[in-house]
């Protein structure tokens, strides 16, 4: 191999390295633009919000016992009594629950 191909072979490498990091560049700048512009986010932003509503639907979830247990505990009810009243109470959470969450 001459020095003339192994340097056109150098040239080659070294022309389609440069495009490469060109192109990465390029592809990092949309990816920064758009989450300038609010078109996407962080799987980090994600997580925590995740983690927030997730944190919120237990805290609902875990306070019907507390709530209804002065109902429940001061009646003489049947079982379809305590299904509706139970019922009612998680229906009445996921709608405060939805309503929190509308954009």
């Amino acid at each position: 191999m001459s020095k003339a191909q192994i340097s056109s072979e150098l040239l080659d490498e070294l022309t389609r390295t440069k495009i490469r990091v060109n192109i990465a560049n390029a592809e990092k700048n949309e990816l920064k633009n758009a989450v300038t512009r609010g078109e996407l986010i962080t799987v980090e932003a994600v997580n925590k919000k995740w983690a927030e509503d997730v944190s919120n639907v237990k805290a609902k979830l875990l306070a019907i016992p507390t709530k209804l247990t002065p109902i429940l505990s001061n009646q003489v009810l049947t079982a379809q009594d305590v299904n509706k009243i139970l019922t009612e109470a998680i229906y009445e959470a996921l709608t405060e629950l939805s309503e929190e969450y509308k954009a």
